[in-house]
């Protein structure tokens, strides 16, 4: 009677305190969803994570907004006294992704701030090396946004941008070099999912946002050229759970 109980009671504990996951013998996979503002990344990448998590080991990743590290905590603490201070001026850097053709390019941010991207730069790389580390180990890694060389709009290099004339100065030169070498050692994902939504529909679904940065992204995406075994595109005009299903179909494939 004993020995039936502890067998129940430990049944039990595993499946509903910690129930057990698989990992893929072969070896894991990282997963990247990409797609314009309104897109659904969000929505692919929360069904995808409970859709796997419920028999494999998965791991999310916010690739556009990766963790800080310390370094990242006390520059963007600099950052932010300096601004107050007015010590330099504070330019967004939109204001120089999405300046209109003809408009002048806004003045230099200050070397805090391209020291900031830098920092960025090296926050998605240790992201990427975690994500790495865990695939490698037979888990599934499901990354919203991703670096891409393709896309410049979104988790790229931009401390040669924000320079702006000053980009030949040997300080930012150095900061160039170094935000580039971080972003060279992310290689590209084992699975991309595209998901594809025009232009104007990406602008409606996000009437409260500034249409012009939302135009930008959507259209970067939507005239990505991207073609190979491991790319899948997927029309995100269509219902949440459309898309959905075609991303879990695109996945299961690849897998």
């Amino acid at each position: 009677a004993l020995k039936a109980w502890r067998r129940l009671a430990q049944g039990l504990r595993r499946r509903l305190l910690h129930p057990s996951r698989r990992r893929l013998a072969k070896g894991g996979a990282i997963v990247a969803v990409v797609g314009g503002d309104g897109a659904g990344k969000t929505t692919a990448t929360e069904g995808l994570g409970r859709w796997l998590g419920k028999e494999l080991e998965v791991l999310r990743l916010h690739m556009g907004k990766p963790p800080w590290s310390w370094g990242t905590v006390l520059v963007r603490a600099a950052l932010k006294v300096g601004t107050t201070l007015r010590l330099y001026p504070y330019v967004p850097a939109a204001s120089v992704l999405y300046r209109a053709a003809g408009e002048p390019p806004p003045g230099f941010p200050g070397y805090p701030v391209l020291l900031r991207e830098v920092c960025a730069g090296r926050d998605r790389y240790l992201a990427y090396a975690r994500a790495r580390r865990f695939a490698n180990r037979g888990g599934i890694v499901i990354c919203d946004r991703f670096p891409l060389p393709q896309i410049s709009l979104m988790d790229g290099p931009l401390v040669e941008l924000l320079a702006g004339d000053r980009k030949s100065s040997p300080l930012a030169r150095i900061l160039s070099r170094l935000e580039r070498r971080y972003y060279r050692a992310i290689a590209p994902p084992d699975v991309l999912v595209v998901l594809r939504l025009p232009p104007d529909a990406a602008v409606e679904r996000r009437s409260e946002e500034d249409p012009v940065p939302v135009r930008a992204r959507s259209t970067e995406i939507w005239e990505l050229d991207l073609a190979g075994p491991r790319v899948h595109a997927v029309d995100a005009s269509r219902s949440p759970g459309e898309v959905l299903s075609a991303v879990k179909a695109a996945i299961w494939r690849a897998l």
